[in-house]
């Protein structure tokens, strides 16, 4: 019953942090949203979006998108997307009081997980592996039960899959070994079907996506990697306060004094998440930001090294509970200070016509209140909130649910982090240019082939019409009603 209190307490302090901003901090998140609401109106006649898009259902990244589209059916996709998130940070400590309970630890330590919910992969909003996490990690839990139930380990390696293939490879990895220590053949039936699906998904991206057959890419070395480890845990950008809280979790672990395992394998995850985290890619068949995913799990596959503690129980379980609170304190106050600077954003584009074209250029996508490059995507704010096409969209990649038809995309052959020139036939196929950071007149308008109108202003924002936004359009209704 107490941890049940304590779960409920945490899980309000880790709600908080979601509500005092209207839009949150998540880099990936807007073409996330972009991708339901396109999806919700995709048979409106005035928008017109089953002419450009269609839905690629074969994907192995479908779970979250399937969710917010659930709940898109009653709210609005910016409600709808906010209670995704908020499903991921709930799931994450009860699927690791699942699995500390299979291996005989203390299920208190899975209030831990309301603090690594927001970590890395929170902050880059990479929504469907943080719903594959849970998930996977309630698939080891059932793993290393005393009597593994194969229909319910089936099922759920199904739900990995179609959440994300990086971590249905990792269930299956640490399946494979935990079969082979414990001579149990038979734990590997619940694959059979899902790895025959991910082949036939591989398979697919090798002969029809050219994007998914680039070489990989390593960034930081393994020493590096070490030292970055203890502000992964809690954010996707250098964060001063990682070392301490690394120091805390530590320190609130340690003073129960558990025993460490001598199972081997209740040692394999850790060492896989680990070997992957130290050794693994930073990016590979046209996905990046690889390894470093894999922190929070590292993590939690330490947690099941340990059993139950020995001593000073009550003083660690406190001790947690603080932690937690006392992180989600801090997360309220720098989303809600974000949530201000949010606001230029939104008189920015509510002025803007309904169903236009937008281009959007990273020149200064960081915020002063939270940590990475988290305005990278804003852009797709407005085609959630006001429909029309958005230059650089998650629809151009193979992965997602919406994609554009063969054809029908508005090609721009230049990056929307203006380093290497500006490809202005293809920008002049939209209507609005917003940019983040300095005055843009200087860099931008001085090679413009034809006039560009400096519009507004509105803190760091800066609005440009192209002479397309001057011709007629057609009006339609906002996508977010």
């Amino acid at each position: 019953m107490r941890y049940w209190i304590a779960f409920a307490v945490c899980a309000i302090a880790a709600t908080v942090p979601l509500l005092v901003t209207p839009t949150l901090p998540m880099v990936d998140l807007p073409e996330h949203m972009a991708q339901v609401a396109i999806w919700k109106h995709l048979h409106d006649a005035c928008h017109g979006y089953a002419e450009i898009y269609e839905l690629n259902f074969a994907t192995a990244y479908l779970l979250g998108y399937l969710v917010m589209r659930a709940f898109a059916a009653f709210v609005t996709v910016s409600t709808a997307a906010k209670l995704t998130v908020w499903l991921s940070v709930i799931l994450l400590p009860l699927s690791m009081r699942a699995l500390l309970r299979r291996t005989g630890g203390d299920v208190w330590l899975s209030l831990l997980g309301f603090l690594l919910a927001y970590g890395y992969v929170f902050y880059w909003g990479f929504l469907n592996f943080a719903l594959a996490v849970p998930l996977g990690i309630l698939s080891l839990a059932l793993l290393y039960d005393e009597r593994p139930r194969l229909v319910a380990m089936s099922a759920l390696a199904l739900f990995v899959l179609a959440s994300h293939a990086l971590l249905f490879v990792f269930v299956a990895m640490v399946t494979l070994l935990v079969a082979a220590v414990r001579r149990m053949p038979r734990l590997l039936v619940p694959l059979v079907v899902p790895a025959l699906l991910f082949a036939a998904f591989v398979l697919r991206l090798q002969q029809a996506e050219p994007t998914s057959q680039g070489v990989f890419s390593w960034g930081r070395s393994a020493f590096g990697r070490l030292g970055d480890f203890p502000w992964l845990l809690v954010a996707n950008a250098w964060e001063p306060w990682g070392v301490a809280i690394f120091l805390a979790i530590a320190m609130a672990v340690l003073v129960a004094w558990p025993r460490i395992t001598r199972e081997g394998a209740r040692w394999i995850p850790l060492l896989l998440a680990a070997g992957i985290y130290l050794f693994g890619p930073f990016g590979a068949f046209g996905s990046d930001y690889l390894y470093a995913r894999f922190a929070a799990l590292v993590s939690i596959g330490a947690l099941m090294v340990l059993e139950a503690p020995r001593r000073a129980v009550t003083l660690s379980r406190v001790l947690i509970v603080m932690l937690v609170l006392g992180w989600m304190g801090v997360l309220t106050g720098r989303f809600h200070r974000f949530g201000l600077e949010v606001a230029d954003y939104d008189r920015l584009i509510a002025s803007i016509p309904v169903n236009r074209r937008i281009v959007h250029f990273n020149v200064e996508p960081f915020s002063e209140h939270v940590p990475g490059p988290v305005y990278f995507h804003f852009g797709a704010l407005y085609q959630v909130r006001q429909g029309g096409l958005l230059a650089w969209s998650f629809a151009n990649n193979y992965p997602q649910l919406v994609r554009y038809r063969k054809g029908a995309e508005p090609v721009v052959n230049s990056r929307s982090t203006p380093r290497t020139g500006v490809d202005w036939p293809g920008i002049l196929q939209y209507d609005y240019i917003l940019v983040r950071g300095g005055d843009p007149r200087p860099w931008l308008l001085r090679h413009a082939p034809v006039p560009i109108v400096t519009e507004a202003r509105v803190g760091e924002w800066w609005r440009l019409a192209t002479p397309r936004a001057r011709g007629p359009q057609q009006d339609c209704p906002p996508l977010n009603e």
